[in-house]
């Protein structure tokens, strides 16, 4: 079965803000064989980044992220969605109903608790300190408990995660106690404070992201620089909190902190960048390293698994263990230099071997960055990340990792754009490229492919067909690709789809 269907503006609850989360990005959406497929764009008053995601007991998605309603509010934003995409309802946490001491929120990320769900957050205050604070939320995303951290000096709560008993764990660094170092803090599912332990790591560390263990402990990871070099520091708690092990690693893995997972026989698996390239590290149930995987995109070696793309810089962000024991990686590409800059997955076997690579851009950005990445229970994958720096970015793709339409997309009228009309869409031999209105001046027509590309430029008088291939006249594979019209004081967009 094929569903399409245009989103409209949706009516948000605004107990937390007056603020809503304004659909940006619009397209179609695809169910076939049970997998429902979807791209979604936000903005949240003049810009937001989704940090974190989850997929809910009910199908849908719990994304934490960071919004700037206005241009003297920080905030902390929960966006809940139905299984489709559509938004359900939008909390912003910060703003003027707290107190005139505190001038925003940074941060963002949350995660599902057994009755709600928790987001954190850190509280810039006019004294120029930055404390800690955690809201927790009912079902429908109302705040029914807050806990705050005011230490001495800067403090920083970096990651929080859901644990089997249905409260939360997080990690971070809290100054103001006997030993400032990497910092835990257990909350039962009401949001009661359990314990708060500190682990003297040899080189003093903020924790940067936390998980959960299959045996009931935890373990976080943070990075921290020497003077001299970066150490990477991998830490493994007990169920109650006290330290089992530590491992340190320096170059080439010390900026392995941004992606943290628990994989199926207990081991560990950490993602970040490299060098020009992604790269994860995959460790035993004791922290240490079984394999080492460079993901470079400027050039190719068999013996480093890269990812051949000329000309590009990758970067790893989040990873997850897939449900055969592989790896999906999240982050972006660039070409150096220049622009654009897609999001960027990567799917690999259990050794990590590549299997597939993807890209993502919405048609009016130029930037868009993964920050989350999880697999879903139909096999596909949820991503998120941010847009243009402005534009809370959720994809939710099959298990390969595409957003297939099924039938023609309904045009995006974008803020400051305008949809070029594309018929037939998707299209096996010719598309018709028109724009509903007048351009001005002399107009050029680029079109891209789906690794943000220009593979066409050519004048634009207002019409003219495609044929699917390049300037060259060779023709281009079947794919998802951006046509561009760009005239004085106007840019027109749309997505197509060639299908040979």
């Amino acid at each position: 079965m094929c569903l399409t269907r245009v989103l409209s503006p949706v009516a948000v609850r605004r107990k937390a803000s007056r603020f809503a989360a304004v659909p940006i990005l619009i397209v179609a959406l695809h169910v076939a064989a049970g997998a429902v497929t979807f791209e979604r764009a936000w903005r949240i008053g003049l810009g937001g980044s989704g940090r974190t995601v989850e997929q809910t007991s009910d199908g849908g998605y719990i994304v934490g992220s960071y919004a700037v309603p206005d241009a003297h509010k920080m905030c902390i934003a929960l966006l809940k969605t139905d299984s489709l995409g559509d938004t359900l309802w939008t909390r912003l946490f910060g703003g003027r109903r707290y107190p005139d001491s505190v001038q925003g929120y940074g941060g963002g990320s949350a995660c599902a608790m057994r009755s709600g769900y928790a987001i954190r957050g850190n509280a810039f205050r006019q004294e120029t300190w930055i404390d800690v604070i955690v809201f927790g939320t009912n079902l429908d995303g109302d705040s029914v408990w807050n806990y705050q951290y005011i230490g001495p000096d800067d403090d920083n709560l970096s990651s929080l995660a859901g644990t089997f008993d249905g409260g939360l764990i997080g990690t971070g660094v809290f100054t103001g106690l006997p030993v400032e170092n990497m910092t835990f803090v257990k909350f039962d599912s009401v949001g009661s404070l359990q314990w708060l332990k500190v682990v003297n790591v040899e080189v003093p560390t903020c924790g940067w992201r936390v998980v959960q263990t299959r045996d009931s402990g935890f373990c976080a990871v943070g990075t921290a620089d020497t003077g001299q070099a970066w150490v990477l520091s991998l830490v493994k708690l007990d169920a109650a909190g006290d330290s089992q092990w530590v491992q340190t690693y320096d170059n080439p893995v010390a900026y392995l902190a941004y992606g943290l997972a628990n994989t199926h026989d207990n081991g560990f698996v950490l993602a970040g960048p490299w060098m020009y390239g992604a790269c994860i590290m995959r460790t035993n149930q004791f922290g240490e390293s079984l394999w080492t995987r460079h993901y470079r995109v400027d050039g190719y070696d068999s013996t480093e698994r890269r990812v051949r793309v000329d000309g590009f810089y990758a970067d790893g962000r989040a990873v997850a263990e897939t449900h055969d024991h592989g790896f999906i990686i999240a982050g972006r590409t660039a070409p150096r230099g220049g622009f654009p800059q897609p999001l960027l997955l990567i799917r690999t076997d259990s050794l990590g071997e590549t299997l597939w690579t993807r890209r993502f851009l919405p048609p009016f950005a130029q930037t868009a960055i993964a920050s989350d990445v999880k697999q879903t229970t139909d096999g596909g994958f949820v991503i998120t990340g941010d847009a243009d720096n402005r534009y809370i970015y959720l994809i939710k793709t099959d298990s390969m990792g595409r957003v297939a339409a099924g039938t023609e997309e309904p045009p995006a009228v974008l803020i400051g754009e305008s949809a070029l009309r594309a018929q037939p869409n998707p299209f096996s031999a010719c598309v018709m490229l028109s724009s509903p209105e007048k351009l001005s001046g002399k107009a050029m027509l680029d079109i891209y492919d789906c690794t943000g590309s220009l593979v066409l430029r050519e004048q634009f008088s207002g019409r003219t067909a495609w044929s699917g291939t390049d300037e060259t006249g060779r023709a281009l594979p079947s794919g998802v690709y951006v046509a561009r019209a760009v005239s004085p004081g106007r840019v027109a967009t749309v997505r197509l789809i060639l299908s040979r």
